[in-house]
């Protein structure tokens, strides 16, 4: 029988900060994506340099400068918009071969988490009863309940790729996948099968191994655990691990607390609370980029 978790008996009701800005040239792409698209729509327009991109405001990253930076992109001059967005879709269809293409198109309607940065990293962060998702559903249950796992996942991939992808799809692509485990939350398989799916690597860290934690997180990994009775759930509830600080105490995000989130945490603490078995690698899941 697979393990599963994720139901927490109280909700939190707390309502993260949205980041979405008004100038986004195209609504729905982030990060680095997002500057490559406003580069080629711009050129296809023949728009005149230098222009400055304002992704930051939406949680994606400043690019500024002229055409002439940016030789590479001379062949995009002719590009219609339509002709862009198809580039990027095929783009995206090769990067992430285990994910259907109307699937990858639909992300573009997903909201951007909140950018956190601490320590050595930062996450992207979503916030389970955000009103934006709290509601929504997971299978047959409300993900502000029972939405942890999808929650957790979506930090994970909207951190370590190019996509951006919220709560309600993340659960949404969870169910369609079997991993929604009725009023317990998610199936301990989720954690490396989303991995997989998104086209990241994930590998299991035992409990006592807390050396390689902190390797793992200086290169830039994120550490998914499941957590047991204690300070974070009286049942079971999936954080990631994002950071390291100067004083040895580790960041995480914790998609049910704003509160916890904002706290340093002892590696220790994290350790000794984490569930005594997880199924399917678990308690701890390093997951990283593929080389």
């Amino acid at each position: 029988m697979q393990q599963s978790a994720g139901g927490l008996r109280t909700v939190v009701a707390v309502l993260s900060a949205g980041l979405i800005g008004a100038g986004m040239l195209l609504t729905g792409l982030y990060g680095e994506q997002a500057g490559l698209y406003e580069e080629q729509i711009g050129l296809a327009y023949g728009s005149a340099g230098p222009w400055e991109s304002d992704a930051q405001e939406t949680g994606g990253y400043p690019l500024s400068g002229t055409y002439e930076e940016f030789p590479e992109l001379t062949s995009l001059l002719l590009l219609s918009e339509e002709g862009a967005f198809a580039a990027r879709n095929d783009s995206l269809t090769q990067r992430y071969p285990n994910l259907a293409p109307d699937f990858l198109e639909s992300l573009a309607d997903c909201y951007p988490g909140e950018l956190l940065t601490a320590g050595t990293a930062g996450i992207r962060f979503y916030l389970q009863t955000d009103e934006r998702c709290a509601d929504r559903l997971f299978g047959e249950d409300p993900i502000g309940v029972y939405g942890c796992g999808p929650s957790a996942m979506a930090m994970v991939v909207s951190t370590l790729t190019d996509l951006v992808i919220d709560p309600v799809k993340m659960a949404e692509w969870a169910y369609e996948n079997g991993y929604w485990a009725k009023q317990s939350g998610s199936y301990h398989t989720l954690i490396a099968g989303a991995a997989q799916a998104f086209s990241l690597s994930c590998e299991s860290c035992p409990r006592e191994d807390t050396d390689r934690m902190r390797e793992a997180l200086e290169e830039g990994s994120l550490i998914v655990v499941l957590m047991g009775e204690g300070q974070f759930t009286d049942s079971g509830h999936f954080i990631v691990l994002y950071g390291l600080c100067a004083s040895g105490e580790v960041r995480l995000a914790d998609p049910n607390s704003l509160q916890r989130t904002n706290q340093e945490w002892e590696l220790e603490t994290i350790t000794k609370e984490a569930k005594s078995y997880a199924a399917d690698g678990g308690p701890f899941w390093i997951i990283s980029r593929q080389q």
